[in-house]
């Protein structure tokens, strides 16, 4: 995907008879009245580009925090017509079929998608970093001896299929409390093959005789040891308390 992609939107349900220049002038004065803490330091859109048929353009902006804050114009009226804002179908890197347009509802979905995962909510794509789920009792991890020795072991396994980088388990703070992802063992792989592999080969092994659920966890997260309750497990252990 190329950086200046990511600069432009589509502006489509133009009035006819719009010169680039005047829809330009336009546009950047309602962003600026729009949004005035964010466009104070000049007119946010450089360039502009209108359609032979007038009824739609493409607009560039000097950046993509910019171009984001830009879809602040969907359904804001020029004359008689509400402006519909998208993305250019080259944002996602498709193929041209004669309709560069990726609609706004269309972007929204995308962008909701990417929401969810950069919450940590759901990751469902290959990361190079491995989520063992319940794999471990919090007896076996408060003994610091035991606790190295499972360290070993994941490691030694794991690297089977990959360089690892580093194994993780959450432990009780200084004040004794517990803490998200107590019981899950966190493998950091050094590329996301290793960690793909990793998967596909223990997934279907028993640890301490009960089957490993494993999944891919949030690289940034990991780094940050920002750790959060499974939804699958919180769900179980609703229905424990029923």
């Amino acid at each position: 995907m190329m950086g200046d992609d990511l600069k432009k939107l589509y502006i489509g349900n133009l009035p006819i008879g719009l010169t680039s220049p005047i829809l330009l002038q336009f546009l950047n004065s309602a962003l600026m009245k729009l949004k005035p803490n964010l466009f104070y330091n000049g007119s946010p859109i450089v360039s502009c580009w209108i359609s032979s048929d007038g009824h739609y353009a493409f607009i560039e902006f000097r950046s993509i925090e910019e171009a984001n804050a830009g879809f602040i114009l969907n359904g804001y009226k020029i004359l008689d017509k509400q402006l519909k804002i998208g993305r250019p179908k080259s944002y996602l890197g498709l193929p041209s079929n004669g309709n560069d347009v990726l609609n706004t509802a269309a972007y929204a979905f995308i962008n909701k998608a990417k929401i969810k995962i950069n919450k940590g909510k759901k990751i469902t794509f290959p990361t190079n970093v491995l989520n063992f789920i319940d794999m471990v009792k919090e007896i076996d991890i408060e003994n610091e001896d035991i606790y190295n020795e499972i360290k070993d072991d994941i490691q030694t396994e794991c690297e089977e299929y990959g360089k690892v980088l580093e194994v993780f388990m959450p432990r009780k703070d200084i004040d004794e409390n517990i803490v998200p992802g107590m019981g899950n063992v966190y493998v950091k792989f050094e590329n996301v093959e290793g960690a793909k592999n990793a998967r596909k080969n223990l997934i279907s092994k028993r640890y301490d005789g009960r089957l490993l659920t494993i999944k891919y966890f949030d690289e940034d997260k990991f780094n940050k040891k920002i750790f959060e309750e499974d939804e699958e497990k919180n769900v179980e252990k609703e229905k424990e308390k029923e």
